[in-house]
């Protein structure tokens, strides 16, 4: 059963979308679903800068028409047919309402390695779209693949949803991959003053999550374990990734609010910074 039956990727003819462009057909072929591609030209308000151009529309819009032009030959050679979208305005609420309107369950962005999100997503569109979007978000990392063989599910200690959770046993046991399950105790457990019992209380909470999911798991024949972390989450996610030689990263998009024990500001700007592999981030709230 395919996870996901129509998908959104943005382009603007970076390389780093352009990845992610390719990681997009070859989900969508694997998966069988609809491919649509969107690339966003921004308003033109009269920037002084521009004065005295004669064709200032097309100088917006030209970059726009390369990217699409360079997402038809990834799509003809990775043999997926896709729809393009041409938007004018602000590009997160471009992309987003776009995704809406398609009825999108996925939306893919690429992310260079200069900034934590990537050109197409500079700043705050890429952080904006993973917050305001109702649909899950799959970035891309420059120099990065989706790989199908072992996944990494990052836990929060007092999450209580189970939508990140679902989705990575979904995906292992569609791809045969084995799940990492870790959830991380982003501060020492025997500092700040705690006792032992209630230190050794924090570990047995922060493994909770983990413990109920490889349960899962094994019900549903797809091969886990559980690795306990503890330091800096974002840090601890992404050095595991590498050491396990993962090809996704599975998170929820409550980091932030679920608990001061797991997460740091900004932990799934960070994890995507330095992710050696695509990071998928889950609704917790769909």
């Amino acid at each position: 059963m395919a996870m996901f039956h129509k998908i959104l990727a943005a382009v603007d003819g970076s390389e780093s979308s352009l990845v992610a462009l390719r990681e997009a057909c070859r989900l969508s072929r694997s998966e069988r679903s609809r491919l649509v591609v969107i690339a966003v030209a921004p308003s033109y308000e009269g920037d002084l800068e521009l004065v005295g151009v004669k064709n200032v529309h097309g100088l917006i819009v030209e970059p726009c028409g390369k990217a699409f032009a360079e997402s038809e030959k990834i799509a003809l050679a990775e043999g997926v047919q896709v729809e393009t979208v041409f938007e004018v305005g602000e590009p997160h609420e471009r992309i987003i309402a776009t995704a809406d309107a398609e009825q999108c369950d996925l939306i893919i962005l690429g992310a260079g390695r200069r900034s934590v999100l990537g050109r197409m997503v500079l700043g705050s569109v890429g952080a904006r779209v993973i917050a305001e979007s109702g649909q899950d978000v799959l970035v891309v990392p420059r120099d990065t693949k989706i790989g199908y063989g072992r996944i990494l599910l990052a836990l929060a200690a007092s999450q209580t949803n189970t939508a990140a959770g679902d989705m990575a046993l979904n995906f292992a046991r569609s791809y045969g991959a084995q799940l990492i399950i870790t959830s991380v105790l982003d501060s020492h457990p025997g500092g700040g003053g705690k006792s032992p019992g209630a230190a050794e209380d924090l570990v047995q909470k922060a493994g909770e999550p983990a413990a109920r999911l490889q349960g899962q798991a094994d019900v549903m024949h797809v091969r886990s374990e559980s690795v306990a972390l503890q330091g800096k989450s974002a840090q601890s996610i992404t050095e595991l990734a590498k050491q396990q030689g993962t090809g996704m990263i599975v998170l929820d998009d409550s980091w932030g609010t679920q608990s001061k024990l797991f997460v740091m500001p900004g932990a799934i700007e960070q994890v995507i910074r330095s992710a050696p592999c695509p990071v998928l981030v889950v609704k917790a709230t769909r």
